[in-house]
């Protein structure tokens, strides 16, 4: 799950259970619960505050793109060596906010660069208004459907975002994946 920074306003940073089991990749909108922790929407009304710029994690997985499934304990098979996914915080069990108890929400304007938004979305017009899904487990993902609040701008639909890493995936890169653009939009 990754969020691409090309410009914000506001990054505040906000309290979060670091224990809660469930996921909030960064990329995804996110708004706060009752306890004024930030939380992933769950319902219609739910109003988004921002960006997830960390991401809750319980489970070893792929965090970013910088991630890699390495054999640990051993040179030449996974049958005798266990394999853990590479990040930068290693130390807090891939849960970047585990330490703090706090995470990173950007709010206000912004351009973003992010891989969590609708799968099941075809058609990507541009200058498209964005909204977020409240419920499931694509919760706070980024949309063209019609929702209670429009949180951004499309800027750019799926593509393959360079890495800027020399390889042969686009523009003479390797890929980070793909990623939609999008302004930030709040009102």
């Amino acid at each position: 799950m990754a969020l691409k920074e090309i410009y914000h306003t506001v990054a505040s940073v906000l309290p979060i259970d670091a224990d809660v089991a469930a996921a909030i990749p960064a990329g995804r909108l996110v708004t706060l619960d009752a306890a004024f922790l930030v939380t992933l929407p769950t319902a219609a009304g739910d109003v988004p505050i921002g960006i997830a710029g960390d991401t809750r994690r319980q489970a070893q997985a792929a965090n970013n793109p910088e991630s890699a499934n390495v054999i640990m304990g051993s040179y030449q098979t996974t049958t005798t060596g266990s394999t853990r996914w590479t990040q930068n915080r290693v130390a807090d069990n891939y849960n970047e906010t585990s330490a703090s108890s706090e995470m990173t929400v950007y709010h206000g304007a912004g351009e973003f660069w992010t891989d969590q938004y609708d799968p099941n979305i075809t058609t990507w017009p541009a200058a498209a208004p964005l909204y977020d899904l409240f419920a499931g487990a694509n919760a706070g993902m980024w949309t063209t459907t019609a929702s209670t609040y429009v949180s951004g701008v499309l800027l750019g639909d799926p593509q393959a975002l360079p890495s800027g890493v020399p390889g042969t995936d686009v523009q003479g890169s390797i890929s980070f994946g793909t990623y939609i653009h999008l302004a930030l939009y709040w009102h």
